[in-house]
């Protein structure tokens, strides 16, 4: 609980920082840096060429996935961070979850090089079962998860 609630924190202060100016924008304008608004809901804010993401920004789609970083052609390319809130199950019972992943984006939001954290809840919440959450942090190369002596498991 006091993970998912430093996450949230994390992405507030992220937020804060970023839109507290009123997100409009002229689509229809080409300009080098400003905020965007699209019609499903979601906001950006940072370099953009006519209304498409492209330079440094961030990205808040409406499910409230958040994007940091550089953008190429309105998707996150090179250096940035990517976090998503996921749902998942444990036998019958759904739970949700983080993922956060930073390092160097190439096409479709693969990782050639960096790191993934991800966590999980603690179930006896859930099932009444002993079994903790965690949190598991580990390498990605060339889109692969490495789990090595460097991988880290965190339970609570």
């Amino acid at each position: 609980m006091m993970i998912k609630n430093s996450l949230y924190i994390l992405i507030l202060f992220i937020l804060i920082g970023i839109f507290i100016p009123q997100l409009v924008a002229d689509e229809t304008v080409e300009q080098n840096f400003g905020n965007l608004t699209f019609k499903d809901g979601a906001i950006y804010r940072g370099e953009h060429i006519s209304g498409v993401p492209n330079g440094e920004g961030v990205y808040v789609s409406s499910e409230g996935i958040v994007m940091k970083g550089t953008f190429k052609d309105g998707k996150l390319y090179g250096h940035g961070m990517f976090i998503e809130e996921v749902e998942m199950r444990k036998g019958v019972f759904p739970y949700k979850g983080f993922q956060i992943m930073v390092g160097i984006f190439i096409e479709n939001l693969k990782i050639s090089k960096g790191a993934v954290i991800r966590s999980t809840p603690n179930m006896k919440n859930f099932t009444g079962e002993n079994q903790k959450g965690s949190i598991v942090m580990y390498e990605m190369k060339d889109d692969k998860e490495i789990f090595d002596i460097k991988s880290k498991i965190i339970n609570w």
